[in-house]
């Protein structure tokens, strides 16, 4: 099992707001972590730290076929990311900065019409560490 440290739950009325709040304390924006959880379900998981290199993660869990408000008006760097993650799971954004249209890791003329890339999955959540 993973342990996931300092988790506070995000839902996709709040994701923005809390990444905003997050920057405004200090905090520096490290990456997003997306999981395929099961056949109705994906997390995505803001990892933050601070000068300190202590870490602050922000979990959003949401229905898969979801459109996800994207985080890049908050931090333009995180439409790297997210491209990323809608060119692996398929996931799509709303109001990303910068849209790649699923050709961020593929140029479109390797793809046939209509097809999009595939790639292969790992399936694991986190639970947070008791303190004890």
């Amino acid at each position: 099992m993973i342990v996931l440290e300092n988790v506070t739950e995000v839902s996709l009325d709040n994701v923005r707001e809390e990444v905003a709040a997050a920057i405004e304390q200090g905090w520096r924006f490290v990456t997003i972590t997306a999981v395929d959880l099961n056949e109705n379900e994906f997390e995505f998981i803001y990892h933050f730290h601070n000068p300190e290199f202590e870490i602050k993660n922000l979990r959003l869990t949401f229905p898969k076929g979801t459109v996800v408000p994207s985080v890049s008006g908050v931090l333009f760097c995180a439409l790297l990311v997210e491209n990323e993650i809608k060119d692996l799971f398929h996931i799509d954004f709303e109001g990303l900065a910068l849209d790649y249209n699923g050709t961020f890791y593929t140029n479109v003329d390797e793809l046939e019409e209509g097809e999009r890339m595939i790639a292969p999955f790992a399936t694991f959540t986190t639970v947070q560490k008791n303190k004890d």
